[in-house]
């Protein structure tokens, strides 16, 4: 996550970077949605008309992850900040640690009843196995990959200080065309150590944007976002109908249509220059992005298997077409899940001690 949701909780109070806290509060919307339709698509069969629904839903937000990255980038690779080594580290350590570890602990326990239940009993081998590569749960990763990304930040600003623009573009393009490649030949590593490297160009390219005025018109980058959620969608159903239906190139945060998604709504983003929700209000969710980044899953799960939130839950409506039931299901299903989850982050953050893991 973000800066100021990984690490300190400062409110941003330039308005030149306002537009970062209005990014974050829809990212963190979009992470949600995007595994609310992410359930629809990998539980119909694909090319049915639920499939087709969800895999357009999924494909409008594929870009909330590297959003995330960009908008860390933006606010850590300032090369003018007055801080030492010692000092960048031990504050992002405090601000990380405390969540990795207890979200960790918490989504094993979770993962070990859910299976249980689902008539598997995990075993200690398996649980520390997924602890180990990176995957308490399935969202965990990130948090795993971030902290490649803060170990060599105060390193990474170096180059920042010592590059021009054209350079650090330069620097961005190639090593998004090596991270594209990589993952269009399924090259990742199993271990966490090395996923912040794929990442490095979004990284850089959040500071670039927020310090430099390269951009262009809201027009052009609107048709350049509406075109790769379309190339997104039908690239993602051309693989998997025709060839692999494991195959996720099209959905990976380095694939080539998420990375043009990724860059034209953060450019988009941009332009949003006053608070979307009120000054108070945008701040306070913004600094609670990273506790519903890490308990929407648990709430997603209880929402989805228990309340059982699905289309066909409203099918006692005869009066609407089931298609709209289909359309309105995903959205419905992921503002419920954020609320809560806003909610129980909103809760945990006040009580003392307890807070010091959202």
């Amino acid at each position: 996550m973000p800066e100021n949701t990984l690490d300190s909780i400062e409110v941003l109070k330039d308005s030149k970077i306002i537009w970062l806290e209005n990014s974050r509060i829809i990212a963190i919307f979009a992470v949600v949605f995007l595994h609310v339709a992410g359930k629809v698509v990998d539980h119909n069969s694909i090319g049915s008309e639920y499939w087709w629904i969800g895999n357009i839903y999924e494909s409008m937000v594929r870009w909330c992850v590297p959003v995330f990255v960009m908008i860390s980038g933006a606010l850590l690779l300032d090369p003018n900040k007055k801080e030492g080594i010692s000092e960048f580290y031990r504050k992002r350590t405090s601000r990380i640690l405390n969540p990795l570890i207890a979200w960790s602990i918490i989504f094993l326990i979770w993962r070990f009843f859910k299976e249980f239940l689902q008539g598997h009993k995990p075993t200690a081998i398996e649980l520390v196995n997924h602890l180990l590569l990176g995957r308490p749960y399935f969202h965990m990763w990130f948090l795993f990959m971030i902290i490649g990304l803060y170990l060599f930040t105060p390193f990474l600003r170096k180059i920042v200080a010592q590059s021009t623009t054209s350079e650090l573009i330069f620097f961005i393009c190639a090593t998004f065309a090596i991270s594209s490649i990589n993952t269009l030949f399924s090259m990742e590593s199993k271990l966490f150590i090395n996923w912040f490297l794929s990442y490095l160009p979004y990284y850089f390219l959040g500071y670039l944007i927020t310090t430099t005025d390269i951009s262009l018109p809201k027009q052009v980058l609107s048709i350049l976002f509406t075109l790769s959620i379309l190339l997104t969608s039908l690239g993602y159903f051309i693989i998997t109908k025709n060839y692999d239906p494991t195959d996720i190139y099209f959905y990976e945060d380095l694939g080539a249509t998420v990375i043009l998604m990724s860059v034209s709504i953060m450019f988009l983003f941009k332009y949003l220059q006053n608070p979307i929700l009120g000054s108070n209000l945008t701040n306070t969710i913004s600094t609670l992005t990273l506790g519903i980044y890490l308990i929407h899953p648990a709430i997603l799960d209880v929402v989805l298997n228990f309340v059982d939130i699905t289309a066909m839950s409203f099918n006692t409506m005869k009066s609407i077409p089931t298609i709209i039931i289909k359309v309105i299901t995903i959205p419905v299903t992921a503002i419920i899940t954020f609320l809560l989850s806003l909610f129980c982050v909103w809760l945990i953050n006040k009580i003392p001690y307890v807070k010091i893991i959202v």
